[in-house]
């Protein structure tokens, strides 16, 4: 297994089945002073059963690419596989490779990310489905070697990336001023959430 002990200095959807409670079974917490590397972590993806605790995605497949090796989209702190249920629902699961120091309440270089702080974004976003994708945190999410570290998992979302669209309807002002007004509302909304961002600032 891979580790890595030098995180970097600066700060880096889902169908809601509620919270995933910790296995009865004696659970060690990873150290904090290493955390598995996307290689380590691409390693024990490849048997869920095995390495995931969630009972939604123990039974699901990882997403491989032309060599047969789980697909990995990494990230400067984490890295993100996904994974296809036997029903067909595709998620995300997102594993930290390094502290998360924009949530971390300490400034302990290797401490976890904010649990707490988490499952309040958890219960925030699970309450507005519109405009956010709800998400599950867990704390012993995935065993990785002899070790449990957290992950998030939620449903794979689908769309159109935003600069691909413009692109596309460049020169189709109708589509761009929908595109427009949907995103000033989606804006000003979320303005008016702000102080939720704020309280949650201050945990």
């Amino acid at each position: 297994m891979r580790l890595q002990n030098t995180p970097p200095a600066t700060t880096p959807q889902y169908k809601s089945q509620g919270s995933v409670s910790p296995s009865q079974t004696a659970r060690t917490a990873s150290p904090r002073l290493s955390w598995p590397d996307a290689v380590a972590y691409r390693e024990a993806i490849q048997t869920p059963s095995v390495s995931l605790t969630d009972p939604l995605l123990t039974n699901a497949e990882v997403v491989t690419d032309k060599r047969g090796l789980p697909l990995a989209y990494t990230g400067r702190f984490a890295v993100v596989f996904r994974m296809k249920t036997a029903n067909g629902e595709t998620y995300a699961l997102r594993c930290f490779t390094a502290p998360d120091m924009a949530y971390a309440k300490t400034d302990d270089a290797f401490a976890l990310p904010s649990s707490h702080r988490y499952r309040v974004l958890q219960k925030y976003v699970e309450e507005d489905r519109s405009i956010f994708v709800p998400f599950r945190y867990v704390d012993d999410g995935i065993r990785v070697g002899g070790d449990f570290y957290p992950v998030l998992s939620m449903r794979w979302a689908t769309g159109e990336p935003l600069g691909r669209f413009v692109e596309k309807h460049l020169h189709d002002p109708t589509a761009l001023r929908a595109l427009c007004a949907s995103l000033t509302a989606l804006l000003a909304r979320l303005e008016e959430k702000k102080h939720f961002a704020r309280r949650l600032a201050t945990r």
